[in-house]
């Protein structure tokens, strides 16, 4: 049972860096892109957005 729970938290880590590995990568890739500026502008603020056009 302690071994089990253990190889779960291990898949869990590896799950985990795994998975943020891959955000940073598609942030990256969005940042330089520059969509990323783009989705956080239309995400955090559409009133802005608004305001500009």
């Amino acid at each position: 049972m302690v071994i089990h729970s253990y190889n779960r938290y291990i898949s869990a880590i590896l799950f985990s860096e795994i998975f943020g590995s891959t955000i940073f990568i598609l942030m990256f890739i969005f940042y330089i892109t520059g969509e990323y500026h783009g989705i956080t502008e239309r995400r955090f603020y559409p009133g802005q957005l608004h305001r500009k056009v």
